[in-house]
């Protein structure tokens, strides 16, 4: 066989392997498109890379604390004009995340300092037995 015939034989291969692959959707749009509930761990990786999802995934105006002395202590809520976006905590940054599930639907997470001095809360809900949600954060504050 020629060295043409082998290059044309194989480039028609590899064309038809790319164009005849099925894309593999992402994990989460499978679970969707299934009707499943994603689990905890899918859902909070995806809330600290990916925006979009981010802020449908935070029931506005969310309950909390600012991390201003002078508002706690008083009923605050956290507007999408106010938020800045939430990624995951690296082991270099010296904060730690503490979980503490309660029942099916609601997962309390605890962000200390390694001083243990300061301190933020999260907590998650999944509401309506569906999907989960940022339903109160108190921001970083002396503990």
């Amino acid at each position: 066989m020629s060295y043409f015939r082998v290059f044309l034989l194989l480039t028609t291969l590899g064309f038809l392997q790319t164009a005849c692959q099925d894309a593999q959707p992402p994990l989460h749009e499978v679970e969707e498109a299934a009707g499943e509930e994603p689990d905890f761990e899918t859902f909070y990786q995806r809330f600290h890379t990916d925006s979009l999802y981010q802020m449908a995934h935070i029931q506005f105006p969310l309950q909390g604390v600012s991390s201003r002395p002078e508002d706690h202590g008083a009923s605050f809520r956290w507007g999408k004009e106010d938020w800045r976006m939430h990624r995951e905590f690296s082991a270099s940054s010296g904060f730690r995340s503490e979980f503490t599930t309660l029942g099916d639907d609601l997962v309390i997470e605890n962000i200390v300092h390694k001083n243990g001095q300061y301190g933020m809360e999260r907590r998650f809900s999944r509401l309506g037995g569906d999907e989960w949600y940022l339903i109160y954060y108190a921001a970083l504050h002396p503990l």
